[in-house]
């Protein structure tokens, strides 16, 4: 067994410890965090994803009003 599927097992073990397991209160309230922060990373992707498409679009916005309102820069000529 590899170390990476080593890992995955313990972890999947912390998360749901079987009947008649020795996990300690403190396991099963670390797991239950675990799946908190889980959950609560997976809610926040679509919030993330709707702030960042809008303020895509407002600044899209402003930049397409801050070209129209350019005036072109005269070059001084000097002697």
């Amino acid at each position: 067994m590899s170390t990476s599927s080593t890992s995955i097992a313990r972890m999947w073990r912390t998360v749901l410890p079987r009947r008649g397991s020795v996990a300690r209160p403190s396991d099963r309230f670390q797991a239950g965090l675990l799946i908190f922060v889980a959950l609560l990373a997976l809610a926040a992707l679509p919030v993330a994803a709707s702030v960042g498409s809008q303020t895509y679009a407002r600044q899209r916005g402003e930049s397409a009003q801050q070209v129209s309102e350019r005036k072109p820069v005269l070059e001084s000529r000097r002697r």
